[in-house]
């Protein structure tokens, strides 16, 4: 597999807000870049090659489906720790306010 990067390619990247699940898609299924190289793929979704590589190594071999609930778990656990330090935090300044100095 050949691996190069160029400037050129670097104005084809997406914001990580446009880097969706159709996008994502291509990566997890082996056979949509059957065939072609690294960089022609990555061209083809707008892509970095190190975007390709991570995403690769994080959702290869995956269904869409497995991919979209692995996401949805990742940040669920993420909004549970937020929650978690903001009561922490609340109950903190509740027993700050209550003490008589």
């Amino acid at each position: 597999m050949f691996l190069s990067y160029s400037h050129s390619d670097e104005a084809n990247r997406y914001s990580s807000e446009a880097q969706n699940d159709e996008q994502r898609k291509h990566v997890c299924h082996p056979t949509s870049a059957k065939g072609q190289v690294v960089a022609q793929v990555c061209r083809k979704l707008g892509i970095t090659e190190q975007t390709y590589c991570r995403w690769r190594k994080e959702y290869g071999g995956m269904k869409v489906e497995q991919a979209k609930r692995l996401k949805l778990e990742l940040e669920n656990g993420r909004l549970k720790q937020l929650v978690a330090n903001l009561t922490l935090d609340k109950e903190i300044f509740k027993e700050a306010g209550s003490q008589n100095f």
